[in-house]
């Protein structure tokens, strides 16, 4: 039967947490377990598990915000610094779009010209218009 899954981690599902954060595989966590006398779990089983702690947890924080228990974590944006930096970006792509249209504009107007030209010569002015 399989060990319940609850956001208040055992000493096992702490393992698995904190080395699956870290990216290591499967087998790796089963070694690790298995060397410290834990529960044995297949590699196939690691996964699994680690997807629904992700979901548990994600469920409790969730609740704990909603319930107002916590706050932001240090290094989270708040909502007044994203705007500043939303309004930051799009000035800045405001700039570069403006900058790349003054460039380009000759080069499209010189392109468009020459394929007039080009068309005149070839007898085919009416497409131009």
């Amino acid at each position: 039967m399989p060990k319940k899954v609850v956001w208040d981690l055992d000493s096992d599902d702490e393992i698995i947490v904190r080395m699956k954060q870290e990216k290591r595989s499967d087998s790796d966590v089963v070694e690790r377990l298995v060397k410290e006398g834990r529960t044995r779990y297949h590699p196939k089983t690691i996964s699994s598990r680690w997807v629904r702690l992700k979901r548990v947890l994600a469920a409790h924080e969730d609740e704990m915000l909603d319930e107002q228990l916590t706050d932001w974590h240090e290094g989270d944006v708040s909502l007044p610094d994203l705007d500043g930096l939303c309004s930051v970006g799009l000035a800045d792509a405001n700039t570069r779009m403006t900058c790349f249209s003054t460039l380009s504009q000759p080069l499209i107007v010189k392109y468009i010209n020459a394929s007039r030209r080009s068309q005149k010569r070839s007898g085919r002015w009416w497409q131009s218009i």
